[in-house]
């Protein structure tokens, strides 16, 4: 907060942002925010066994200045935390909030999460949700992500990810599923 002569805290000012939206396909290992033609890379219907998430997320975890809330009914080991794991290492002091879906998946990242590293661990909270919900979203500092697949892209299948929204309504959301929780 930064103090004024109007009041003694002014809140934080969420920036303008210019949604933008990534075309992914993990068999070429690229992401791109044109559509990908056919015969140009590889087909997209092509399954990936390692799956690469979008970069342009990665650098946004990796730059966070005040929070990052990812909300995934499947953010799991195999294809989501795995992936953002180590970008959330290069800046762990920024407060970082999961609500996953079934309570396996909380168990599994929750195990995972304390044996990788003791120190993000802190920072790190994880709660699970048996709300009936498919879409994936993350909000870093005041940005909104919309994930067609899991949060940060790294899915084996083709897929799209849009960016750019202000994400104070989502915030809004999460925080009252979070306290009920």
């Amino acid at each position: 907060m930064i103090p004024s002569a109007i009041s003694p805290i002014v809140p934080p000012v969420a920036p303008e942002f210019q949604p933008k939206i990534y075309w992914i396909w993990t068999t070429g290992g690229s992401d791109t925010p044109h559509f990908p033609i056919p015969g140009k890379e590889r087909a997209v219907e092509e399954y990936s066994w390692k799956p690469k998430p979008l970069q342009p997320f990665l650098d946004s975890i990796a730059e966070a200045k005040t929070s990052r809330i990812i909300f995934d009914p499947h953010f799991d080991e195999r294809v989501g935390i795995r992936s953002v794991w180590e970008y959330l290492k290069l800046n762990p002091e920024v407060e970082t909030r999961i609500i996953v879906g079934k309570k396996t998946v909380f168990d599994e990242l929750s195990s995972w999460k304390f044996s990788q590293d003791d120190s993000l661990a802190k920072y790190v909270q994880i709660k699970s949700s048996d709300l009936d919900f498919h879409d994936r979203f993350a909000v870093i500092d005041f940005e909104l992500w919309h994930f067609g697949s899991t949060v940060g892209g790294a899915y084996p299948k083709f897929g799209a990810v849009t960016r750019g929204w202000s994400g104070e309504k989502f915030r809004e959301v999460f925080n009252t599923i979070w306290k009920r929780l």
